[in-house]
């Protein structure tokens, strides 16, 4: 039996758990599961802000060589940015990140050109990586065994993977002068995105916890907590205030009265109000999401937890929005990937047509309420 690898999301495990030795050699299962898919020999591939991912990076871009396969280097980048990375390059694309996880975790993420890995792709992986043999030479330095191959020298990132994916936000969001906004990136990578963004479109920025020598993991699910960031909405008068996970494909959002509007809302307020060519009738989202979606005059279904599990109803069933309650929202009209940065975008773009408050909009719902916790 192959080993079961993959969770709700990817690879997740300690730092430990990702040897040098596993990260070569997922990455040459990788490569291979590409070549059946007949994709190009390139891999995309970008990385959190985590102590662990530069080296976790270093060796998968050593099985990525081994295979023949090109690795082109995106840097710290928010997942969603190197997935739209790949989707450009059509190629296969990479993440390490822990996401929202605890210090001395990380994680892999996977991409095959414009989505995430599902269901029968993880599997055929865990497969080719069990038939794998890494050759491995002792490492002078530590004693471990490591491949040969590996280098500790990560290569200079393509600045164009970030490019990219800011053109792509600025290029969807609306004018925003007069709105002020709290950003909360939380040390993560949506500190070289967001800010940028909403400030590129008039709006008042005001950003907190910005700079790479600190980590905080953020779980964005949580019910309770994000004093500072509904403290600095309060004390700035701001239209609203907006949390990133370490990765940049989940979010929190601060009403302007203070109060946390969770993924379960923003992610019906979406569904609600976005044009039937960017929603359609159907939505995917799981079966942990709060009843509230089940009000909104469309068809939904339920899946499994997971945002891969999400991905593979809408590409079943050919849908075109799907969301999580951690707010991590997929529009296939982008990516089929959760991404913090367009869902954001998009609810600004809301707030400013509507001319309501966040405040306003949720009080149009219907009230359900749910606690959740780890």
């Amino acid at each position: 039996m192959p080993p079961h690898l993959f969770g709700t999301s990817g690879i997740r495990n300690t730092d430990d758990f990702f040897t040098d030795q596993f990260c070569f050699r997922i990455a040459q299962a990788f490569c291979q599961y590409l070549q059946e898919q007949n994709l190009p020999k390139r891999i995309v591939l970008g990385i959190d802000i985590r102590k662990s991912s530069a080296r976790i990076a270093s060796a998968l871009i050593a099985g990525i060589k081994a295979s023949g396969f090109n690795p082109l280097y995106g840097g710290v980048v928010p997942s969603p940015c190197l997935n739209f990375f790949a989707k450009a390059n059509q190629c296969g694309g990479i993440m390490v990140t822990g996401s929202h996880l605890s210090t001395g975790q990380n994680g892999i993420k996977f991409f095959l050109e414009n989505r995430e890995l599902v269901g029968e792709d993880e599997k055929r992986i865990e497969v080719l990586y069990a038939s794998l043999h890494v050759s491995l030479s002792a490492s002078p330095d530590t004693g471990d065994t490591v491949p040969s191959s590996v280098s500790k020298r990560l290569p200079q990132p393509d600045p164009i993977c970030l490019a990219l994916y800011q053109q792509m936000l600025v290029s969807h969001v609306r004018d925003l002068s007069g709105m002020t906004i709290v950003l909360d990136v939380a040390y993560g990578t949506q500190q070289f995105v967001m800010p940028f963004v909403f400030e590129k479109a008039g709006a008042k920025v005001i950003t907190l916890h910005r700079g790479t020598e600190a980590f905080t993991g953020v779980d964005t699910e949580l019910s309770e907590g994000f004093e500072e960031l509904k403290q600095a909405v309060l004390n700035n008068k701001a239209d609203l205030g907006i949390l990133y996970d370490s990765d940049g494909d989940r979010s929190l959002y601060v009403n302007h009265t203070g109060e946390l509007v969770h993924g379960d809302v923003i992610g019906a307020l979406l569904a609600k109000h976005l044009p039937h060519k960017l929603v359609g009738g159907t939505i995917a989202t799981p079966m942990n999401t709060s009843s509230v979606v089940d009000h909104l005059e469309k068809k939904i279904i339920r899946t499994k937890v997971g945002s891969p599990r999400v991905i593979e109803a809408m590409l079943n069933h050919k849908l075109k929005f799907g969301f999580e309650g951690n707010c991590g929202i997929i529009l296939a009209h982008s990516i089929y990937s959760r991404d913090g940065g367009i869902a954001s975008v998009l609810l600004v773009n809301l707030l400013d047509q509507t001319g309501k408050s966040l405040k306003q909009l949720t009080a149009e719902l219907p009230q359900f309420f749910i606690e959740k916790s780890k």
